[in-house]
Order: structure tokens, then sequence, then C-alpha cells
């Protein structure tokens, strides 16, 4: 199964990130999402939609520390767990 996955924008409220900081973060972000999405399986309620307007990861307890590396871990984890476990998603253009 080929999985694409476009991310168009992150906020993290309070982050003041560099940009060498945030080229690490989205590289973390990707390595580990692509290892947890690899390794687990997609919600089934995913399974059949091809484009989201936004998901919302459990991401409210990420470290304190300004670690671009761990944020990108901890944020993968919340995502990563939002696209296997969540049973419904809105598509977009049916928001409501």
């Amino acid at each position: 199964m080929n999985i694409n996955l476009h991310i168009e924008r992150i906020i993290l409220d309070g982050w003041q990130l560099n940009e060498h900081e945030r080229g690490r973060l989205q590289q973390t972000l990707m390595d580990s999402l692509t290892t947890i999405l690899r390794d687990g399986s997609l919600s089934p309620a995913l399974l059949n939609s091809t484009h989201l307007s936004s998901l919302s990861g459990n991401t409210r307890n990420l470290s304190g520390s300004n670690d671009s590396v761990a944020l990108g871990d901890q944020l993968a984890q919340g995502l990563g767990n939002a696209l296997m476990t969540q049973t419904q998603f809105h598509e977009r253009g049916n928001e409501q």
C-alpha cells in the first residue's frame, strides 16, 4: 500500500524555532511518521478517504524542551496515533 501524506501546516503556539530547528523538526517528523505508518495500521475510516481538511493529534502534553528532534518525535506520535485510531474524518469539502 502506498501512502501519500501532505502536511500543509502545523501550528505550534508558544514555540519559537529558528530556521535550522524548523528543518530538524520537519525531517524528524517525516522520518518518525514514516516509521509509525509503515509499522502500524491505518484507521479503516481513512482507507476510503483521500483528502482531509484537518486532523488533530493529541499533542497537548508536548515536552517543554526546545529540542526540535524530540518535538518532531512527539508530533509524529500524536499524528500517527490519530491516523490509526480515529473513527471519523471530515473530508475536504464536507466540513460542517
